[in-house]
């Protein structure tokens, strides 16, 4: 009788742990309803921390991303992006840049996942307004981890598999002109 009820109170225990981890686990995943300004209220800090080993990583394994522990790629703050796509455990947060890019021999990765774009809708086309806010982290190869202001960040065209890209660029990168297209901040 006593093992019954031992066996029965474990039982209900576990489902009340599962239930109750499946609530935490679960309140970050893709559809969550929590909104976060990671411009504000994400972990910068812990970023650039994650930045610096990711960096440190990639070099020591001579820039072979498969080399390198995937989870690296992805920053906690990740449960938060404004898209609630890239909100799943698989999307990763830092990008290596496409093949094709003239700006991936120096650009070791970088994320917008500090970005947003604040938008407010009025009555037709004249009352669609938005403001994009925010900063990159980006790491340079040759040691460069920043925080670039959007304000900052240029887009570079170039063709990839027969169509045109607008990759970003920083300041420091060869490609990077102030004449580049920039990210829209306002509408034109």
């Amino acid at each position: 009788m006593l093992n019954q009820v031992q066996t029965r109170l474990a039982v209900f225990c576990a489902i009340a742990a599962a239930i109750g981890f499946g609530v935490s686990f679960f309140a970050t995943r893709p559809g969550s309803t929590q909104d976060v300004n990671l411009i504000t209220d994400g972990r910068h800090e812990q970023a650039m921390e994650q930045a610096r080993e990711l960096y440190d990583a990639l070099l020591l394994a001579n820039w072979n991303r498969n080399q390198v522990d995937s989870r690296l790629f992805r920053l906690p703050d990740q449960d938060f992006d404004e898209d609630i796509k890239k909100r799943g455990p698989f999307y990763l947060s830092f990008m290596t840049g496409v093949p094709g890019f003239p700006g991936r021999q120096e650009l070791a990765f970088c994320t917008d996942l500090y970005t947003r774009t604040n938008r407010a809708r009025g009555v037709g086309a004249e009352g669609v307004t938005w403001r994009t806010e925010g900063f990159y982290i980006v790491a340079l190869k040759n040691g460069q981890i920043n925080q670039v202001p959007v304000e900052d960040v240029r887009l570079y065209a170039h063709e990839f598999q027969g169509k045109t890209l607008y990759s970003p660029v920083f300041p420091g990168m060869a490609v990077y002109r102030d004449d580049l297209r920039r990210i829209r901040l306002h509408p034109d």
